[in-house]
């Protein structure tokens, strides 16, 4: 996507709340354009649903967003490298969907997605639960 086209997404969250873009780190702002510039999972998400891209707004509900944000980190391995936790703030900013990490760690007590799961699996062709469960405590 060209950065004109992010650049006009951008305003357009900014508009709708201009406290969203707030402090984002370099690496938080890497992992946001990053994100909007992927043109097909954009594309697939609004197809099933999930988002408008003009503007860009969620339309799932929380935990689905929060179940969307944990298997994309963790399929692309965006986490900040001094503390390996998964950046998840561009994703409350764009989507507007406050504490991910708490609806994260909801769904995590259960070891089942939320309603809807089985789409975003579909989506991102990966299974977020199936890979964290099976990876190896530290």
């Amino acid at each position: 996507m060209e950065k004109v086209v992010i650049d006009k997404i951008l305003k357009l969250v900014d508009s709708e709340n201009p406290t969203k873009k707030a402090d984002l780190t370099p690496v938080e702002e890497k992992a946001q354009q990053d994100f909007l510039s992927n043109t097909d999972l954009l594309d697939d998400l609004e197809s099933h649903g999930l988002i408008t891209q003009a503007p860009l707004k969620w339309l799932g509900t929380g935990a689905l967003c929060a179940y969307f944000v944990h298997s994309y980190t963790e399929k692309y391995n965006i986490k900040h490298k001094s503390s390996d936790r998964r950046i998840l703030k561009p994703f409350e900013v764009l989507f507007n969907v406050k504490d991910i990490r708490g609806k994260i760690r909801d769904y995590m007590k259960i070891l089942d997605g939320p309603v809807g799961h089985e789409t975003i699996n579909e989506i991102l062709n990966y299974n977020v639960i199936e890979v964290v469960v099976d990876k190896p405590s530290r």
